[in-house]
């Protein structure tokens, strides 16, 4: 269909592929791009490790 991307889901699996809040954790990934390192050098996004203060 014109107009529609496919996007690829991959989790990342950690406790039940969730985080310590329970959040769902993974990666995507649209053409072969990861979606999320995008965002983080985009601006969009700020890369947080779990443990880390938030700034």
């Amino acid at each position: 269909k014109e107009g529609l991307i496919e996007i690829e889901i991959r989790p990342e699996w950690g406790q039940n592929g969730k985080g310590s809040f329970g959040r769902w954790l993974g990666i995507v990934y649209v053409d072969g791009v990861d979606i999320n390192v995008e965002m983080v050098e985009k601006g969009h996004a700020v890369k947080y490790e779990e443990g880390e203060e938030k700034q």
